[in-house]
């Protein structure tokens, strides 16, 4: 059995395969060798899109790096059984009026679906994809004294000369994988929340256990209770 511990990464799992891209691609070929760039921002979700945008708006010359294959940060990466935001909509909208003034939320708790959807929505106002590259883990940042920058080292072999840096990694999205005896003995299938695999997981007639009574524990529970044997 294994289960899926790493951004960046694709692991298969007794139950298959979770569906992120094994090659690193992005939409940018990075910068000529000679190019320093103003900033690199770590994560393309709300906070590094925000900053980006504005970035851009002051003549600043910026990159995003994103892990995941697509805009969306979290989100991009919450697709498991009821997942949606646990605060009303206004807190899940980028306050650009491009993007603000015309984009009306189904509900006021949206599902997962609709934040990507949304995100796609802020890309084809913004453009932001052509700043980033996916599929690519920043793993080291190191600064040249002589020359006064940042040398981005990602896990896909590429390297970003910059002035500044900014981690726009979330607070709390930090997994967490408890350090159980027999865990890697398991012979069931296990997925964790937050690599949940995109073309889901078939559990009519399964039992299945959810492990944490949080707000995705419970999310969790009210999709699959009524299709899983208990």
């Amino acid at each position: 059995m294994l289960l899926r511990r790493e951004l960046g990464r694709t692991e298969a799992s007794s139950g298959g395969s979770v569906s992120e891209p094994a090659a690193h691609s992005s939409n940018v070929n990075g910068q000529n060798e000679d190019e320093t760039l103003d900033m690199v921002i770590v994560g393309a979700g709300f906070a590094g899109i925000w900053l980006l945008n504005r970035l851009r708006q002051r003549g600043f010359k910026a990159k995003i790096v994103e892990a995941g294959s697509d805009l969306g940060g979290i989100w991009y990466w919450n697709r498991y059984p009821g997942a949606r935001v646990d605060s009303q909509y206004p807190v899940y909208a980028l306050s650009i009026p491009e993007v603000y003034d015309d984009w009306t939320w189904s509900s006021h708790y949206p599902d997962h679906n609709e934040l990507r959807d949304y995100f796609k929505f802020v890309d084809e106002r913004l453009h932001i994809k052509k700043d980033c590259v996916f599929n690519a883990k920043v793993t080291d940042a190191v600064w040249d004294e002589a020359e006064c920058v940042w040398s981005i080292r990602c896990d896909s072999g590429q390297t970003f000369r910059t002035k500044f840096w900014t981690a726009c990694t979330g607070f709390a999205a930090k997994r967490y994988f408890p350090d159980w005896p027999g865990y890697e003995d398991f012979k069931g299938t296990m997925f964790h929340s937050s690599f949940w695999p995109k073309e889901g997981v078939d559990v009519r007639g399964k039992r299945v256990a959810v492990i944490g009574t949080g707000a995705t524990g419970v999310q969790i529970t009210q999709e699959v209770s009524g299709v899983s044997q208990r």
